[in-house]
């Protein structure tokens, strides 16, 4: 595990998301809950590069900027991640830095999932990540769907879409 935001071994998901993520993938089966992971013998490598509120209130000493994104894409590139899920939010052009750092992960072997975007109620608008995925083999832009099989209300969709999976409806 990597925090890059408090700088440590210790990343702490403040705002869910990421655990929320880490638990679709990963959850155990046959664990009488009635719920399983889509790969439930995962090994997890949690990286945080994404800051929260919570992580401003608490003053941590970084942010999460997109150099903070590409050394954290890179480290886990280097630490032997197969796959990498980058479900954060950035609208503009695509960071140089993230963009050679989403470049050498997949040179490095890893399958990276982007998110298209959470937009899809309010503008539309993708994130710059998913943008250029279709671009970089390797890296695929995901969109979600809700339980009655059809786009996710909040979820963005556009040509660079590449995927789409059950994501549930809010």
């Amino acid at each position: 595990p990597r925090d890059f935001i408090w700088d440590d071994t210790l990343p702490f998901d403040f705002a869910g998301h990421g655990t929320h993520v880490a638990g679709t993938v990963g959850q155990l089966t046959n664990n009488g809950m009635g719920v399983a992971g889509v790969a439930f013998n995962v090994k997890l490598m949690p990286v945080k590069v994404v800051d929260s509120e919570w992580d401003f209130i608490f003053d941590s000493p970084f942010i999460g900027t997109d150099d903070t994104v590409a050394r954290g894409l890179r480290y886990a590139a280097d630490n032997g991640a197969h796959v990498i899920n980058l479900s954060l939010g950035r609208d503009g052009d695509p960071a140089p830095v993230v963009q050679s750092a989403l470049q050498y992960a997949v040179s490095r072997g890893a399958f990276v999932a982007v998110a298209g975007g959470n937009e899809g109620a309010g503008g539309n608008t993708p994130e710059r990540f998913a943008e250029i995925a279709p671009q970089i083999e390797g890296l695929v832009s995901v969109a979600a769907t809700g339980r009655d099989r059809r786009r996710a209300t909040y979820s963005t969709v556009g040509s660079h879409i590449e995927v789409t999976a059950p994501g549930g409806d809010f």
